[in-house]
């Protein structure tokens, strides 16, 4: 049977327990801060993306694991031996790994091409704190035929 037990340590960190046969497992989660949403770096030649489909607006909550947007990736995402054509273009679905809410979304971004890294957003628990880094997020593959 596992049991799980939330300590509050201090302000900025918790300790989650998860106790079970095996044994005790810690996990330490940091207290949110205001993250900017921006285009990701999907590989170390990847230079640009564009946004291809939004699938969170402006004030909806977010949870780790949430499918935020769609991108297509330039064709330098994929070193060039490897493309299937000169052009080849992929899709990908981008998750988030944060918690809180969407407060900005610059949603007039929509099928342009960006640099990535460039800021399209702010996650933030809707406390209005100041911006602390970027977010985290993972990416997979999208069949755009679908």
């Amino acid at each position: 049977m596992l049991k799980i037990k939330e300590c509050k340590i201090d302000d900025d960190l918790t300790n989650i327990l998860h106790n079970n046969e095996s044994g005790i497992m810690i996990r330490r989660t940091i207290a949110l801060c205001a993250k900017n949403i921006t285009i990701p770096r999907l590989s170390p030649t990847h230079t640009q993306a564009k946004v291809t489909q939004f699938l969170v607006k402006k004030g909806d909550s977010v949870e780790p694991y949430d499918t935020v947007f769609v991108v297509k990736c330039s064709p330098d995402f994929i070193t060039e031996g490897f493309r299937e054509t000169p052009d080849e273009q992929v899709s990908m679905i981008i998750e988030n790994q944060e918690e809180g809410f969407i407060k900005e979304l610059d949603e007039t971004c929509l099928g342009k091409w960006l640099d990535v890294d460039t800021p399209i957003g702010i996650i933030d628990d809707d406390e209005g704190e100041e911006i602390d880094g970027d977010w985290t997020w993972q990416a997979y593959t999208h069949d755009d035929k679908k």
